[in-house]
């Protein structure tokens, strides 16, 4: 009886209203016949418009059916993908079936008729090399992969009838009932899932924005047939939502166009044309005169406070030419001088803000402010809105000059100029959504990006939209007064009240603005001018590692030029190393308030900077202060220089401490109610790590910190320290040395020891050993427990056979993990497995997050060891090659971009190893390996039965619920027909009892019956009987006892950790990174290529 009210009861068809529905064509004009022999579709003949530095090939089809195909051709690429882009999302659910789009979507993935097997797709796509993944919208659904280049044919095969010929199959069905449902189980204690569902059921009666889309269970009518009645619904709603001409399909690969446009026409041209008048749109704006004025109060489970602002405004997409609600979000999002973050900053009331236009669903729009509020704001909440509106006023009152829109069209198309190189499945994800906006068809990669003229009237109309009276508010905070609730939200429980705020508020809010300090910005002195490339072609072998250009007692540099990229663009990191940065707990939080501190005082300035493409960023970090500046080179340096500066010189003021420090205080009190998972990976970090420290010590210490403390340490951290530098991108060598002697002669630090200048180490477990950490749940509302279970292997990071078999079982493992302990066991939604090295040690890790106990998930990973013993033995030789293939190339996969390099070449400085070649060292190591070798390593190292393994695992323990669920049975559905008939509910009797027949969760009973009586508008008096007579019926006649599967318990060697510290006294810690020796490495040119002629001069 878990379903809704189609299920079991018939109501009246007039119980729910439905939005207006209009439906909206995919553009299809101007497509000529393709001239490949024997073809039946279509081709547009315009080129792209594309980016200045985009060398790509492009070409976009129109396939009989219908459906448009935009195919990218990278011919460098060794990183193939596609996506295809439905035009219906979980706005378009049956209103009886909740969850429907995205039930479909899962679905999806369980097989189709051509390759029937459970998991072939996810299989094929990640031994070679790849991933998968999907996601539900509220107005369509996309679909995407990434693959090795050469297998993108095979995998297209796979993924097309996905769209034609999905089995749908039963034996899946309560599988993926059972995920979406575990899914929205994960996402219950979250705050961004809980106000989003807020928000939607606070909309027009009867509006889809009110539908529940993710759904669950008992939305989807899990319990009712075993879920059959569910997957009919489903197959009904596909068959009359899916065909081929609300779709687009992108494909990203290295073939040929005319190859690819022969296999993709091929492919897809079986997808069904239903003869749909084109795409759901609903017009109707979702809040509407009852909704709009009112104040809505809201409990969050994190500690925070919000303030959202938000007003109806009109679908922007056809205004793509002056994108007039973008230009309101530059000003209205604005950080710089004169702007309303500012003022509300300077008044000691806001940490945070953001604005802009949020795409409900096609046809409707919201633009929405959010403010960030101290705890000083959350009490002047009214102040904090009124602000809100007087800038809004300033806007409306001001002269919007047209230099300011010019100024944004010439950023963005610098922006689009030189935009770099994505992931294949990145862009194809992004562009098959693109194709069924209404958007020109030659200009589908380019007009999200390019506002093309100003036209004030436009933006005026929407800033019209913008009044105190037409918005809606939304106020959050974790300790928000129960008399301002009062009401709870039917799918997440979060609790609530709205509210009318008096006239005076409202007088306020639309006097004219008297607020002084709020004025538009200036123009931005940081749009970059010298756009010249230094390299005008790239070299033929780009370098593999950066050089060491420098050295110095205080300071190394590494530089690299770019090669390969060509853009004028650099990246330059920072890390300022020092012994007094984490030594204990407190002067950790010195060292982490010190870069709050420093982020907050460059915030205007460097926000200027990041409109312009130029972005600053700084942190505190366990053993060193990082920053980082990346972005247009031509201004770099100045902005480089001037952050230095301001570092140097900071002077601090109390009020942002006093702010910065209760943002602090927050943040390690909300890890408490972080995912079970997450906190799961930190305990074992923790474990296993020296000096990181438990969130309870770092707040104990918070409350006695002083701003007289942070400046004593910021003076002790400058003065003594290692600084290491690196700079990548368009930096001539000359240059960047410049830089960075100029950073060290401004700063003028004192050496470190060379054993302060070491990494941090991990702890050695014993082998054998088997530990066990136990910890609750802190959210004790949080239904999901969590394991990360941890196998060190016995060897150094160095060892590069241990390293390589490492990598190499992590690859074989990952997919047959997720396929038999998430998609056949049904444990939770979260699993999977890595590789996880950990400061110096090698390990593996499974993570699963459950409503199961933790001793029954490590149970089942064991068990899962022993089938990957039988699955490693039954694997083909030839299975066992294409694994090593994939993983080899996807280790090997060039590099997309400079950010790309330079990160990983960061990485390897941070790790303290500089082995900047180890891809390809492990790459030519993983050709040797054999199966055996795989299968002794495994059996050695991580296999249970293994005499010498080290093993540590984390159990975190739910505290929610932990008896067996209630269900409601047979006999309890008999007790309570009586009461149902009594008050003429309209009942079938015979499908009553075959829909109580599975016994339902006794949960998922009373919240259909509650949303039932509430759809059929009983009196709240009878309402009250009846679920009476419901809870009654079910303690009367409760479900016999089963035994358990959960009663497992820990193997009898287990030791479990009583105490942390305690247990690390008792390891011994790894040895410490020493950098491997570059000469090594510039001795073998055919590995690293050639440095721009030159090889390192240290």
């Amino acid at each position: 009886m878990a379903g809704n009210s189609s299920h079991t009861f018939s109501s009246p068809a007039s119980a729910r209203a439905s939005s207006t529905v209009t439906y909206l064509p995919v553009p299809a004009d101007g497509f000529l016949p393709s001239p490949l022999p024997g073809s039946t579709h279509s081709v547009f003949p315009s080129p792209q418009e594309q980016p200045q530095k985009d060398t790509n090939e492009y070409r976009l089809l129109k396939l009989q059916n219908g459906l448009q195909v935009l195919l990218i051709r990278d011919p460098e690429t060794d990183r193939a993908g596609a996506a295809m882009d439905v035009g219906v999302g979980h706005l378009d659910d049956p209103w009886d079936v909740p969850g429907c789009a995205h039930f479909c979507e899962h679905l999806s993935f369980m097989g189709t008729k051509q390759f029937p097997k459970e998991n072939d797709y996810q299989e094929f796509i990640q031994t070679h090399g790849g991933g998968t993944n999907a996601y539900t919208a509220t107005s369509n659904t996309n679909y995407y992969f990434h693959i090795n280049a050469s297998q993108l044919f095979p995998a297209l095969e796979r993924f097309a009838p996905f769209f034609h010929s999905p089995l749908f199959s039963k034996s899946a069905t309560q599988k993926e009932l059972q995920a979406v449902d575990s899914e929205h189980k994960k996402n219950l204690q979250t705050d961004g899932w809980r106000l989003f569902q807020l928000s939607k059921s606070l909309a027009r009666p009867g509006h889809v924005w009110t539908k529940f889309g993710s759904g669950n269970a008992t939305s989807l009518g899990a319990n009712v047939n075993g879920g059959l009645d569910a997957r009919e619904k489903l197959i009904k709603w596909w068959e009359r939502s899916y065909g081929a001409e609300r779709m687009g399909l992108c494909v990203y690969g290295r073939d040929p166009l005319d190859e690819m446009e022969r296999k993709v026409a091929e492919l897809f041209a079986p997808v069904p044309n239903r003869g749909l008048a084109g795409l759901p749109m609903y017009e109707e704006p979702a809040y509407g005169p009852e909704q709009l004025g009112t104040l809505t109060c809201a409990r969050s489970v994190m500690d925070f406070r919000n303030l959202d602002i938000s007003w109806n405004i009109p679908w922007q997409a056809p205004h793509y030419l002056v994108k007039p609600a973008d230009f309101l979000m530059h000003f209205l999002g604005h950080e710089g001088p004169g702007s309303l973050f500012a003022y509300l900053k300077k008044r000691g009331w806001a940490l945070g803000l953001s604005a802009g236009k949020h795409s409900a669903g096609r046809g409707f729009m919201f633009f929405k402010v959010g403010v960030q509020l101290t705890k000083e704001g959350m009490e002047q909440y009214e102040d904090v809105a009124i602000a809100v509106y007087k800038y809004i006023a300033m806007l409306k009152s001001s002269p919007l000059p047209a230099w300011m829109q010019e100024e944004l069209i010439q950023i963005s198309k610098i922006n689009f100029d030189f935009l770099e190189k994505q992931p294949a499945e990145r862009v194809a994800s992004f562009v098959s959504a693109e194709i069924t906006k209404p958007y020109p068809r030659d200009k589908l990669l380019s007009t999200h990006a390019l506002p093309r003229t100003w036209d004030e009237q436009e933006v005026r109309e929407v800033l019209n939209y913008l009044t105190p009276r037409n918005s809606t508010m939304m106020l959050v905070s974790q300790d928000m007064p129960a008399e301002k609730l009062g009401q709870k939200e039917h799918w997440y429980g979060t609790e609530y009240g709205v509210h009318r705020l008096p006239e005076a508020f409202w007088a306020r809010a639309e006097q004219e603005n008297d607020i002084s300090d709020l004025h538009l910005p200036d123009r931005n002195a940081f749009v970059p001018e010298n756009l010249k490339v230094d390299l005008e072609q790239p070299v033929a072998q780009p370098a593999k590692k950066p050089q060491l250009i420098y050295a110095s007692p205080t300071a190394s540099v590494w530089h690299k030029k770019d090669d390969q990229f060509l853009v004028p663009k650099a990246n330059v990191y920072l890390d300022l190393r020092s012994p007094v940065c984490n030594i204990t707990p407190r002067q950790g939080l010195k060292t982490r308030m010190f870069g709050e501190l420093v982020r907050d005082a460059l915030n205007e300035y460097s926000y200027v900077a990041s409109l312009a493409g130029l972005y600053f960023g700084a942190g505190g970090h366990s053993d060193s202060l990082e920053l980082n500046v990346e972005g247009y080179s031509d201004k770099l340096p100045v902005l480089v220089q001037t952050v230095i500066e301001r570092i140097k010189g900071l002077k601090m003021e109390r009020e942002r401490f006093d702010v910065l420090k209760q943002d602090l205080r927050e943040s390690y009190a909300n890890f408490d109610r972080d995912q079970p998972y997450i906190q799961a990976d930190w305990w074992l970090s923790h474990v296993m790590k020296d000096r990181l420290w438990t969130n309870d010590v770092k707040l104990q210490e918070l409350e006695a910190l002083t701003l007289a403390e942070v400046e004593s340490h910021a003076k002790d951290l400058l003065s003594r320290m290692n600084i290491e530098v690196l700079i990548t991108g368009n930096v001539s060598e000359e240059a960047a040395l410049y830089m960075a002697k100029t950073v060290e002669s401004t700063l003028s630090p004192r050496p470190l020891t060379a054993a302060e200048k070491m990494k941090d180490r991990a702890y050695l477990l014993p082998h054998p050993s088997n530990s066990v950490l136990q910890k609750d749940v802190p959210l004790e509302d949080d239904p999901n427990s969590s394991l990360s279970y941890y196998i060190q292997i016995d060897g150094e990071y160095t060892d590069i056979r241990k390293r390589t078999l490492l990598a190499l079982f992590a690859h074989i493992i990952h997919e047959p993990c997720f396929t038999e302990l998430r998609t056949k066991e049904q444990l939770g939604y979260i699993v999977f497995s890595q590789s996880f090295p950990l400061a110096g040690t090698l390990g593996l890790r499974i993570a699963i997050q459950s409503e199961r106990d933790p001793l029954y998930l490590e149970s089942r990973v064991e068990a899962f060891f022993d089938f990957m013993n039988k699955h490693l033995d039954d694997m083909s030789q030839e299975e066992f090659e294409k694994l090593k293939e994939g993983l080899n190339e996807k280790r090997l996969q060039k590099l997309k971009n400079l950010s790309e390099e330079a990160h990983r070449f960061l990485g390897t400085i941070h790790s303290g190893y500089m082995d900047f070649m180890r891809r390809f060292i492990d790459a030519e190591e993983t050709r040797k390996l054999t199966k055996q070798d795989v299968t002794d390593f495994f059996m050695e190292q991580i296999h249970h039965a293994s005499p010498t393994r080290a093993k540590l695992s984390v159990h975190m323990r739910s505290q929610h619920k932990r008896g067996a669920v209630p269900k409601f049975t047979v006999d309890a559905a008999k007790a309570l027909l009586p009461t149902l008939k009594e008050h003429k509910l309209p009942i079938q009797e015979d499908q009553y009892f075959a829909l109580s027949a599975p016994e339902p969760p006794l949960s998922a009973v009373t919240e259909f019956m509650q949303g039932f009586l509430a759809s059929v508008q009983m009196p709240q008096d009878v309402v009250d009987k009846v679920m009476t007579a419901l809870n009654k019926a079910a303690n009367d006649h409760p479900a016999k006892a089963a035994a358990a599967d959960d009663n497992v318990t820990l193997s009898a060697n287990a030791v479990i950790i009583e105490d942390v510290p305690t247990f690390q006294a008792g390891l011994l810690q790894c040895k410490a990174a020493v950098p491997v020796q570059q000469a090594e490495l510039d001795a073998h040119p055919a590995i690293n290529g050639h440095q721009n002629g030159t090889t390192s001069k240290l």
